[in-house]
């Protein structure tokens, strides 16, 4: 059975919302690097630098994870139930990236105010 269009687009949206949020994630990090120079100690800027570490923690293993649910579907004998599990399993997911993506917001907005 071919994949179904509805999730190849998932899988399109979900790894451009993955982009998005590693550049963003990188943007900050380089914003809290340079104000740690100047306030090496400041414990908000470990914290802030430090959740966007995991961010890009995160971002990597969703990654792995969508890679590995596209690679099992996409054999030739793969069941439908098989593919509606992992499209449930991709949509679980775009809740969390949506998370994730919020609390990069609220790390990168932080920062940028503080420079």
């Amino acid at each position: 059975m071919t994949i179904p269009p509805e999730i190849l687009g998932l899988i399109e949206q979900l790894t451009d919302e993955l982009d998005r949020i590693e550049q963003q994630a990188n943007e900050g990090l380089a914003i809290a690097s340079q104000l740690l120079e100047r306030f090496p100690n400041n414990a908000r800027l470990i914290g802030l630098s430090a959740n966007l570490g995991n961010v890009l923690f995160f971002v990597d293993n969703f990654r792995n994870r969508i890679e590995d649910i596209f690679q099992n579907i996409s054999g030739v004998n793969v069941s439908r139930e098989a593919i509606q599990e992992a499209g449930e399993e991709l949509s679980e997911f775009w809740g969390r990236i949506l998370e994730c993506k919020m609390s990069v917001n609220r790390s990168v907005g932080i920062l940028e105010g503080l420079q």
